[in-house]
């Protein structure tokens, strides 16, 4: 786990073991794979984002957003994703989220929710 003074981000992508369903998993391994190739500059910006309500990430015209965008579809990712906008969106969200709040705060975040729905 790598950290700056203000978050935290894995450095594997192997540390999403906890997410189950292989989809999202793998669509927030390339994510991270991506933003970890690009450096704690491209975190740190994410992390500072602003993100316009009425566009999302899917439809935001933003040139670090394409750069990120560009890394995820590298051919050198451990992870192949071909991201629709839907997928990207909701990657990036996720990202955003682990950004902010750093991994841990993420990890536990999901493992609450889906404990949640299966209780239901």
């Amino acid at each position: 786990m790598t950290s700056n003074s203000t978050f935290s981000f894995p450095e594997s992508v192997d540390a999403f073991e906890f997410i189950k369903c292989e989809t999202t998993k793998s669509c927030i391994q390339n994510g991270i794979w991506a933003l970890n190739q690009l450096g704690s500059e491209a975190w740190e910006w994410l992390r500072n984002y602003s993100v316009d309500p009425a566009l999302g990430f899917m439809f935001a015209n933003d040139t670090m957003l394409d750069t990120i965008d560009n890394q995820m579809e590298s051919d050198n990712a451990p992870v192949r994703v071909y991201h629709s906008g839907a997928s990207f969106g909701f990657t990036m969200r996720t990202l955003h989220y682990i950004a902010q709040n750093g991994f841990d705060a993420y990890k536990t975040l999901y493992i609450q929710n889906k404990a949640n729905q299966d209780e239901n």
